[in-house]
């Protein structure tokens, strides 16, 4: 019976060993913890912290006062990854609604963030292409939380080099940024770092007019808003990494010759057999 106890256990260990190092791939959808729109304004005085949309890019109208700058701020909370979780793919989509009537192909950017920044109140009315008065903690041109919290540059901090970049066309479209090692590595940095992960910024085209895009924000009731698909392996239970293959090997072999020990006393004459 000791034997057969013995035998159990090490089966079990050898199955809970397979299990452990056969972790399979899982797929999360993760809409944004907050968005909103730096809007370019010497005043740092516009926001639209719970508005239906987002903006990129340089706006026009027909009087050519409006040619300003547009910039678009998303974050995601990665909370319900586990820490320690490795990042194998990782993509990002949006879909622009909006379009200028003489709008032509370009480029949308991908920057990662590097200061932190809030969401506000402000909700701009009609279209939402001009901002509303900021309200508190909205992130502003100016501001990274309204009105006492200021970004080093007007217009966003954030990293010189793109995380991505997708070409867009001239009409309402999904966008999506596939995964690639830099949109890997940028989500898997704040998977380690949860400090870091200050989100990302959206750049359009910024030098000709009449060439802005409208986006849906995470408050959109329409299907198509921001959203980060990843694709990550849970980390190994904590003890594995301390059990080399030398290590196991050891425990296995003593646990066959104890179980040998223990058959053959079990055999010895007085033992009842």
């Amino acid at each position: 019976m000791q034997g057969r106890a013995i035998t159990r256990v090490l089966m079990a260990i050898v199955v809970f060993m397979f299990a452990c190092s056969d972790l399979r791939a899982e797929v999360l959808e993760i809409a944004p913890a907050m968005d909103t729109t730096l809007f370019e304004d010497e005043d740092g005085r516009l926001g639209n912290g719970s508005g239906q949309y987002l903006f990129i890019g340089r706006t026009w109208d027909e009087n050519g006062i409006d040619a300003l700058l547009r910039r678009a701020v998303i974050k995601f909370d990665l909370s319900s990854l586990p820490r320690g979780s490795t990042i194998n793919a990782a993509s990002f989509s949006i879909t622009i609604d909006q379009v200028p009537p003489a709008a032509t192909g370009a480029i949308i950017n991908l920057h990662s963030i590097t200061s932190d920044w809030g969401e506000g109140a402000s909700n701009a009315p009609g279209p939402e292409g001009r901002g509303a008065i900021a309200q508190a903690d909205d992130a502003t041109w100016l501001h990274t939380f309204w009105d006492s919290g200021f970004w080093n540059t007007p217009g966003g901090d954030f990293a010189a080099e793109a995380v991505a970049s997708e070409s867009i066309s001239s009409s309402p479209q999904s966008v999506i940024f596939n995964s690639d090692p830099s949109l890997v590595a940028a989500v898997q940095s704040w998977v380690d770092e949860p400090a870091s992960n200050y989100g990302w910024i959206l750049l359009g085209d910024e030098v000709f007019m009449q060439n802005a895009r409208r986006i849906l924000s995470r408050e959109n009731t329409d299907s198509g808003g921001p959203l980060l698909t990843v694709e990550y392996t849970d980390p190994p239970p904590a003890a594995i990494p301390a059990l080399t293959t030398a290590g196991l090997m050891v425990l296995i072999l003593s646990l066959l010759l104890l179980s040998r020990t223990y058959l053959l006393r079990e055999r010895l004459p007085g033992n009842g057999r």
